[in-house]
C-alpha cells in the first residue's frame, strides 16, 4: 500500500442568496452530498492510498476553508495526488447540450485526472457524460487552492456559468430559489450519475484493496493453566487472518494493547500471559494482510502461574536544557500507572541522535535507575539527542516495550528579547494605523498588537527596535487571524540597513496569495490570508541565523486591496532568543589534548 499519497473529494457547505433563505440545493448541498454519499459507501473498503473526504465552509467568502486545508497540507508536505472538486452538480442543465454533461474545469497539470475522470465514467458505465477542457481561470472553487500549491485538481460543475467559453448557466445561482424542485424532474437522476462518476474515478485511483471484514463475534476467553488463556471466537468473513490483543488491567480500564498471536482458525491459545494480572482480550479480523475490521467486543479474563507483566508506563516525559556554560539535559518522567507483580520498580534511559533509534544495550546510557530523572552531562552543544525510557519491574527483572520519545538539545544561557504589547513594560513597536497596542484581546496577558477591522487600500505594519542577532537567534510569536483570503495579505519582513531594504522571514505561513494589486504590491507566495479556524492563537517560529552578526528590525505588514476587509490580523508575545555555546565534559582544544588531561609540547 501507498498510504502517504493522498486522494481527496471535496465540496463545499455554504450558500449565498443575494436574499432571504439559503436551501443551496445546487450550490452546493449537491456537491456535499457527494461527499457523504462516497463517505458512506467507501468506508466499507480499504485502499492502497489514503481516502479524505472533506466538507468544507467559507467558499463563498473566499475560499477559506479549502485554502486553509490546501496551506497546511502544502505545509506539512502531504502527498496530494488527485483532488476532485463538486460544485453545483445537481441540476439536469437547460437542454444545452441536448443530453447534459458534467463539464469538467481542469489546469495544465491536472488534464490527466481529467481524463481518468473522462475514462471512470465510460469505463464503470455511471450514466453520465463528462466534458472534460482546460480553464485555468476558473479559480472560484474549492479546486483552486490545490492549484496554488501544485496539486493536481479538477471541478464539476454541470453548466460552466461562462466561463471557458462553456454554454449554461444555473437560473437560481445564488437565491432563495436554489431548491430540489428547481433543479429540475431529472435533478435527482442527474446528481446520482455526478455521484457514480465521483465514486468510480476516486475509488480508481486510490485502488481497493479489499472489503473491510466484519469484526468477530462470541469471543470467549479462560484460564487455561498456568501463564496461559485460551480463546475462541465465530468468523463472520470467510478468508481472513485474526489478530489477537492484550492489555493489562481489564475491559474497564485497559492499558496499551500488544499484538500477542495471530492466527487463521477461530481460536488461539497466549502462552505468555501474566498469572494473577486482569487482561482485556479483543480480536480483529484482517484480510489482504492490512485491512483490518474494528476490534471485537473485549473480554475479561486472568489466569495463575508466575507473575509476568512489566509495569504499564507512558515513558519519557520532557527533556530540559539546563541553558549553563557546561551542556547538560535533564530527561524526566513520571512513574508508571501500574506495578502488576510488586516492585520495587527501576528505570533503563536509551539514548540516540537518530529519532528513530531502537532501544538496544549499545545505546543504553543509565540502567535501573531509582529516581524519575537523569542528568545528562555527556551531550555537546546544538546537537538533538533522543530519548526513550523504559521501567522495569525487579520483582521479576522484566522491562516495558514503550517506544515513546522525548527529544532536546543543549546550549549555554539564552537571552531574550521581548515584547508582550506593554503586559510587563513598554510597548516598543511603533505602529501605523490600522495597527495599535490595544488594551485588551491579548494571548496570555490582556495587551496586543492588533488592526481590527481594517479598511482597504492598506500598507502598514508593525515594527520593532534594532535588535542583536546571533548564530542561534529564532523568532517567536503568538498570532491569529481573519484577512480576505487570497486578496489581502501579511507578511513578517526584516531590514538590516534601518529599514532601507526589507526581506521576507521565512515563518510557517498559513496561506498563499496570487494577487500582486495589494497596497503593498506583494508577489505571489505564502502569507497570513484567509481565517485561522475559530480565530485561535497559534505560536509562529523562524530562524533568524541568516541575519547573523547584525542588528535587525521586524516588521508585521498588512497589504489590502480596494474591497472585502476582514476581522484582522493580532500579534502578540513576540521574542528573539538567542543561545550561547555550551562547552561539554570532554573539549578538544586545538592543541590536540583533552580537558582534564595533561601533556607536554617541545621543540
Amino acid at each position: 500500500t501507498i498510504p502517504d499519497e493522498v486522494t481527496i473529494a471535496i465540496a463545499h457547505l455554504d450558500d449565498l442568496p443575494s436574499s432571504g433563505p439559503a436551501p443551496g440545493a445546487d450550490d452546493n448541498a449537491s456537491g456535499t452530498a457527494m461527499v457523504t454519499a462516497l463517505a458512506e459507501i467507501m468506508s466499507g473498503y480499504c485502499f492502497d492510498r489514503t481516502v479524505k473526504l472533506i466538507a468544507v465552509t467559507g467558499e463563498e467568502q473566499g475560499l477559506y476553508g479549502s485554502e486553509h486545508y490546501a496551506a497546511t497540507a502544502a505545509a506539512a508536505n502531504e502527498n496530494i495526488v488527485a483532488v476532485l472538486n463538486a460544485d453545483m452538480i445537481g441540476w439536469e442543465g437547460d437542454g444545452v447540450p441536448a443530453v447534459e454533461n458534467l463539464d469538467l474545469n481542469y489546469n495544465s497539470g491536472s488534464q490527466w485526472l481529467a481524463q481518468a475522470m473522462v475514462d471512470a465514467a465510460a469505463d464503470y458505465a455511471t450514466g453520465m457524460a463528462v466534458n472534460a477542457f482546460s480553464c485555468s481561470s476558473m479559480v472560484f472553487s474549492d479546486h483552486a487552492p490545490f492549484w496554488d500549491e501544485g496539486y493536481a485538481a479538477v471541478c464539476g460543475i454541470t453548466d460552466n456559468e461562462g466561463f471557458c467559453g462553456q454554454g449554461g448557466t444555473y437560473p437560481h445561482y445564488h437565491q432563495s430559489s436554489d431548491t430540489i424542485a428547481n433543479c429540475g424532474p431529472g435533478g435527482p437522476d442527474f446528481e446520482a450519475a455526478a455521484v457514480r462518476t465521483y465514486l468510480a474515478t476516486l475509488a480508481h485511483i486510490a485502488q481497493p484493496i479489499a472489503r473491510i471484514p466484519d469484526r468477530p463475534a462470541g469471543v470467549v476467553a479462560a484460564p487455561d493453566g498456568p501463564n496461559r488463556v485460551a480463546l475462541s471466537w465465530t468468523p463472520q468473513s470467510p478468508g481472513i487472518d485474526f489478530r489477537i490483543y492484550r492489555a493489562a488491567g481489564g475491559c474497564a480500564t485497559p492499558g496499551p494493547p500488544t499484538l500477542v498471536g495471530q492466527t487463521a482458525s477461530a481460536g488461539f491459545v497466549d502462552t505468555t500471559a501474566s498469572g494473577g494480572v486482569p487482561y482485556a482480550y479483543t480480536v480483529v479480523a484482517t484480510a489482504a494482510g492490512s485491512c483490518s475490521s474494528a476490534a471485537s467486543e473485549c473480554v475479561d479474563v486472568a489466569t495463575t502461574g508466575a507473575c509476568t507483566e512489566p509495569p504499564t508506563f507512558a515513558g519519557a516525559g520532557e527533556v530540559v536544557n539546563a541553558a549553563t556554560s557546561s551542556c547538560r539535559l535533564t530527561v524526566a518522567w513520571l512513574p508508571p500507572q501500574q506495578v502488576w507483580c510488586g516492585g520495587p520498580v527501576a528505570y533503563n534511559v536509551y539514548r540516540a541522535t537518530d529519532p528513530g533509534f531502537t532501544p538496544a544495550p549499545g545505546n543504553r546510557i543509565a540502567t535501573q535507575l531509582a529516581v524519575t530523572s537523569l542528568n545528562d552531562d555527556d551531550v555537546v552543544h546544538g546537537e538533538t539527542y533522543h530519548y526513550v525510557v523504559r521501567a522495569v519491574d525487579l520483582a521479576n527483572g522484566n522491562e516495558d516495550g514503550n517506544v515513546e520519545r522525548a527529544a532536546g538539545s543543549p546550549t549555554g544561557p539564552v537571552g531574550s528579547w521581548i515584547d508582550d504589547a506593554g503586559d510587563t513594560g513598554a510597548a516598543s513597536l511603533t505602529a501605523q494605523a490600522p495597527w495599535s497596542a490595544a488594551a485588551t484581546g491579548g494571548h496570555v496577558g490582556p495587551r496586543v498588537y492588533l488592526t481590527g477591522s481594517y479598511g482597504n487600500y492598506v500598507c502598514a505594519g508593525i515594527r520593532t527596535p534594532a535588535i542583536p542577532i546571533g548564530a542561534t537567534s529564532t523568532l517567536t510569536f503568538w498570532s491569529k487571524y481573519d484577512i480576505e483570503g487570497g486578496w489581502d495579505k501579511g507578511v513578517v519582513e526584516i531590514s538590516a540597513d534601518n529599514g532601507s531594504t526589507w526581506f521576507t522571514v521565512p515563518v510557517n505561513y498559513p496561506g498563499t496569495s496570487s494577487y500582486t494589486a495589494d497596497q503593498c504590491d506583494l508577489p505571489t507566495g505564502a502569507y497570513f490570508t484567509g481565517s485561522d479556524p475559530g480565530l485561535t492563537w497559534t505560536q509562529y517560529a523562524a530562524s533568524l541565523a541568516d541575519w547573523s552578526g547584525l542588528d535587525v528590525q521586524l516588521r508585521w505588514r498588512l497589504s489590502t486591496d480596494s474591497s472585502v476587509n476582514g476581522d484582522g490580523w493580532w500579534v502578540d508575545d513576540i521574542e528573539v532568543s538567542t543561545a550561547t555555546a555550551c562547552f561539554g565534559a570532554d573539549i578538544l582544544f586545538a592543541d590536540g589534548f583533552e580537558s582534564g588531561t595533561t601533556g607536554a609540547w617541545s621543540d
